[in-house]
Order: structure tokens, then C-alpha cells, then sequence
């Protein structure tokens, strides 16, 4: 697992990376994106993934958590998934520039009916994702997707959601025969940038 800090340079070059050439306004949006760093932090701590891992990050997007679980860990491998075309280009883009592209790989698909097989993923996580889901399938969209992210981990695995929703309507989403819940914890965003320092990229 890399060091805090070594992240956190990483991040900030990342932030350069999703900045450039944008107004002021997009340049926050973007860098803000990037600076939940302090869950993403605490979230990558509780997955404990080990060496040759496989891990989904499910609706990725722009492959943000997929791109931090990359670099903390180096030997595992990561598979980011989303709908949207122009945002895994973007990902695939970001994951050359970045230096994690051997070890982190993204492809298109619905996460409410994955094409990977059974017990495939030691892992599946969603970060931010869940609302995505909501917006795209309605509001059964995020149980199937849960369901089926549950069902392409293997035995014993984890599965991960990382969202706004409050604690109780999670709790519904993870209520499946197939999921038992080993920990539930609420974070604070921890933005650690100003502002001013975001516009002068």
C-alpha cells in the first residue's frame, strides 16, 4: 500500500489533470470530486484488499475511486465499470497519465446486468454510483444493482456502497439474502485544498 502522502501527490496531480483548460467554476467542481479524498482514504483501509485482489468499482465514471484503489494498491487489480463511453475514455486517459494503467482497466456496461460471471471479483465497490442508478433505472435500479454486484463477488468477498443516501435507505438496498452487514460508518468529506489554490492550477 503506497503512503498517505505519496496519495496525496498523486491527487493533486490528478486534480491538474481534470483542471486543465476549464473555467473557474468546472475547475472546482472537478477538483472537488477528487477531494473526498479523506472517505475514499477510510473506505480503501476497510475494503483490506491483498495482493492480486480483483476489485469492481461499479459506475465509475470518470474512474476517480477506481484510480485512488490503483495507486494505494499497487498489486491488486481493478475493473472500473460504467455506462457512459466519453467518461471511460476520459478514465482510460487519466489511468495512462496517472501511471496505474497495468493494473486498472475499464469497460462499458449496466451494472443491473453484468456480463462478468459469478464470484469473479474478490471485491465490488460503488462510490457515489448509487444515485447515478436511481437517475438512469428508476428507483428499483439501485437494489438490482446491488444484487448484481453481490452476485459477481465471490463467497466471503465484500461489497461496498459508498453514497449519499442516508443510513436507512441503505440498510433497504443491502436487505438481499446474499449480504450480511459486517460494518456500516458514516463519513465526513475531507476537502484538504482550498479553493483559491484549486483556481490557480
Amino acid at each position: 500500500m503506497r503512503s498517505n502522502a505519496e496519495v496525496v501527490r498523486r491527487e493533486d496531480k490528478l486534480r491538474r489533470l481534470l483542471a486543465r483548460g476549464k473555467s473557474d467554476v468546472m475547475r472546482i467542481i472537478d477538483a472537488v470530486d477528487v477531494g473526498w479524498t479523506g472517505v475514499q482514504a477510510e473506505a480503501t483501509k476497510l475494503l483490506r484488499i491483498h495482493v492480486g485482489d480483483k476489485i469492481l468499482d461499479a459506475c465509475c465514471g470518470y474512474g476517480h475511486f477506481a484510480i485512488e484503489l490503483a495507486w494505494r494498491y499497487p498489486r491488486a487489480f481493478i475493473v472500473g465499470l460504467n455506462l457512459d463511453f466519453d467518461e471511460l475514455f476520459a478514465a482510460n486517459r487519466i489511468a495512462k497519465l496517472a501511471g496505474v494503467a497495468s493494473h486498472v482497466v475499464f469497460v462499458e456496461g449496466d451494472v443491473t446486468k453484468m456480463r462478468f460471471p459469478s464470484n469473479s471479483f474478490d471485491a465490488a465497490v460503488t462510490f457515489l454510483g448509487l444515485q447515478d442508478v436511481v437517475i438512469s433505472r428508476g428507483s428499483t435500479g439501485p437494489r438490482r444493482a446491488v444484487a448484481e454486484m453481490t452476485r459477481i463477488t465471490r463467497p466471503g468477498g465484500k461489497v461496498m456502497l459508498l453514497d449519499t443516501f442516508g443510513l436507512n435507505r441503505l440498510r433497504k438496498l443491502v436487505s438481499l439474502p446474499s449480504l450480511r452487514l459486517i460494518e456500516q460508518t458514516t463519513f465526513r468529506t475531507d476537502i484538504p485544498f482550498g479553493r483559491s489554490s484549486v483556481r490557480s492550477v
